[in-house]
């Protein structure tokens, strides 16, 4: 019994030292972000998946980052910069997937069988249609490249929705006077 009760104890602490060491590390690099945020003059960041556009693999993380006169997205070791005044136009585009499931109740059909016997589990095990609804949201950035030919650059959000609002929301802060003249 006294074995029990150490090795209790033992594991409780050890889960306790893991679960310290754990926040430890979280609020260390939520300071290292910080700092670098502050040290680089980053005005906004938000965190995606790379969908298409840039010279990086297709699903890659990417953190995009703004400045006042340029954006960084910075994919592993991998950062490339694009200058404000070759954004075109910045967006977040919404794609909403529905999906139908069908479910059976076997709580249900149980309660039906004892109430009311095969016929009380067939009404109350009948499958139920079920949707789901899945919202996905995307950053798509219009730019024009080194040919000065429009370019685009995708991005599946996987921040929040706000920081990417942030981000679109400052471009056009900033951009209020540009416009773009493009010839056919």
């Amino acid at each position: 019994m006294i074995y029990f009760i150490i090795f209790a104890i033992t594991i409780t602490v050890i889960f306790l030292l893991n679960r310290w060491n754990q926040s430890n590390n979280e609020e260390t690099q939520n300071q290292v972000d910080a700092n670098h945020t502050a040290n680089q003059g980053s005005m906004n960041h938000v965190k995606t998946n790379h969908l298409k556009g840039l010279p990086i693999a297709e699903g890659a993380a990417c953190n995009i980052r703004t400045y006042q006169n340029h954006i960084v997205f910075v994919s592993g070791m991998t950062h490339i910069r694009l200058e404000r005044k070759k954004i075109t136009d910045m967006r977040v585009k919404t794609e909403t997937e529905l999906q139908k499931q069908y479910v059976s109740s076997a709580g249900g059909a149980l309660g039906g069988a004892l109430l009311f016997g095969a016929l009380g589990a067939m009404v109350g095990g009948r499958t139920k249609q079920k949707t789901i609804s899945e919202t996905t949201y995307y950053l798509i950035i219009s730019y024009n490249n080194s040919d000065n030919e429009p370019a685009f650059l995708y991005f599946q959000i996987t921040d929040t929705l706000s920081a990417a609002n942030k981000v679109v929301d400052e471009f056009y802060e900033l951009n209020k006077n540009s416009v773009a003249h493009i010839d056919l």
